[in-house]
């Protein structure tokens, strides 16, 4: 599993370059996601902070229309 971790960090660190950052996240996160055990370890500590880093990068989600809202269209 430590493998596959140090791959994913790799792989979401150059997503995160490419300006992909979710998707770079989203990858990370699924790994991570899957261990239960060495929290304390080297690996699994520089993979919660890379995920910390990447979410920082991510954009902030569009708000949605609230309910009732008339969407505007364009003629």
């Amino acid at each position: 599993m430590s493998l596959e971790l140090r791959a994913a960090m790799g792989l979401s660190r150059m997503l995160a370059a490419r300006g992909e950052a979710d998707e770079g996240h989203a990858l990370l996160a699924e790994v991570h996601a899957r261990l239960t055990e060495g929290f304390g370890t080297r690996d699994l500590q520089r993979a919660a902070r890379q995920l910390s880093e990447l979410g920082a990068e991510q954009a902030p989600a569009l708000a949605p229309n609230p309910p009732g809202a008339a969407l505007r269209t364009i003629a």
